[in-house]
């Protein structure tokens, strides 16, 4: 379990929890272990899971069917995103911290966000991030940041929580 994952879906009950997410469609980059998107259908949001890797996509469709939880799957290459719609809420957790994919995953970000949308980061400080923050105002995103800690396996971690949108428009939330 990943810390950004853990302090994402710790995030998403605090903050968002049912009333909010009931229905709303999401998709989440780079899913993993699938924690995040579990826990946003788990909320009753329309979630997508997506990742590159089809066996972390089976895993995920394993774990739902086990938790008696509903979502959708989909192979995603950020390098080569084929989406077939946008979605107002766009989830990413430890996805900031490879600077090879930084171009890739801010592109499927911009080609994922519905208008007025948001998106949820999450990381754990570290430098790379940095990075990944100073290409999504040079992308034209703006964001703020808040600190979450998270306990992972008895081992505690500060997670960054980042809410992304596009400049100029009004996210949801």
């Amino acid at each position: 379990m990943w810390p950004g994952a853990v302090g994402l879906s710790d995030y998403l009950c605090d903050v968002w929890g049912e009333t909010r997410l009931a229905g709303m469609p999401i998709l989440e980059l780079g899913c993993g272990t699938g924690l995040v998107s579990l826990i946003a259908a788990n909320l009753g949001g329309d979630v997508t899971a997506s990742d590159i890797a089809v066996e972390a996509l089976r895993l995920v469709e394993r774990a739902a069917e086990d938790n008696r939880v509903t979502l959708q799957t989909a192979i995603l290459d950020w390098e080569n995103p084929k989406l077939s719609r946008r979605y107002p809420m766009v989830l990413g957790a430890d996805v900031m911290y490879y600077e090879p994919l930084f171009d890739g995953l801010l592109d499927c970000l911009d080609r994922s966000l519905a208008p007025g949308g948001l998106a949820l980061f999450s990381d754990p400080i570290r430098s790379p991030g940095t990075l990944f923050l100073q290409m999504l105002r040079e992308r034209g995103f703006v964001f703020e940041q808040s600190l979450r800690t998270v306990d992972v396996r008895g081992r505690e971690s500060i997670v960054g929580i980042y809410r992304i949108w596009r400049r100029g428009e009004e996210p949801i939330g």
